[in-house]
């Protein structure tokens, strides 16, 4: 069972830390952090997305994923970010989408600010992993984002993250190639929008 906890990137170490701030203050979508969910279009390989106030500086990190809980089976893509200002950025990806059923979650933070975060231990051979929620969030209206880390092994498999279903107790993401070994961690971020 994995929770969540808040956390602040250690420069110093390279490595997140727990902070004992004030959960109440994550993820208000003002001062350092935005989070969000856009729809996507079928056929698109982009997707511009403007904030509703600007960031104090575009020093900020980026985490985007795609969302898809209706199609039996998904695309598995990386996205990368082409562009950014304190307005907004820009994300691609290289196959245009076969549906109209995906949509970008994003969480922006400038550097060092405390998300609602953890991360879990991926077993060997795994296509998938489900994260519970403790205590459960009172609806679904929630982002995640997600990156996978391994700091064992020196060649490493580079795979494409989707969230594949989101209650309010637990979210599910998929990959489309079973785990090499089991040094992988899926690390994520949740905000509340």
């Amino acid at each position: 069972m994995t929770s969540l906890n808040l956390v602040a990137w250690d420069v110093t170490n390279t490595r997140f830390t727990l902070t004992g701030k004030d959960a109440s203050l994550v993820g208000t979508g003002s001062g350092s952090n935005r989070s969000g969910e856009v729809a996507l279009a079928q056929g698109s390989q982009s997707q511009s997305v403007t904030f509703s106030t600007p960031m104090s500086t575009s020093n900020y990190t980026i985490n985007v994923d795609f969302y898809n809980n209706t199609d039996m089976s998904v695309l598995y893509q990386d996205m990368s970010v082409i562009s950014r200002t304190v307005n907004g950025f820009t994300a691609t990806w290289n196959v245009p989408l076969d549906t109209g059923n995906y949509f970008l979650d994003y969480t922006a933070s400038t550097y060092g600010y405390a998300l609602l975060s953890g991360s879990t231990t991926i077993p060997l051979g795994a296509t998938s992993v489900i994260v519970i929620i403790t205590p459960a969030f009172t609806d679904t209206n929630y982002i995640v984002t997600l990156s996978l880390s391994n700091g064992v092994d020196t060649t490493l498999v580079y795979q494409p993250l989707v969230i594949t279903n989101k209650t309010t107790s637990s979210f599910t993401v998929n990959w489309n190639a079973p785990m090499a070994t089991a040094n992988y961690l899926l690390e994520y971020h949740v905000n509340i929008t």
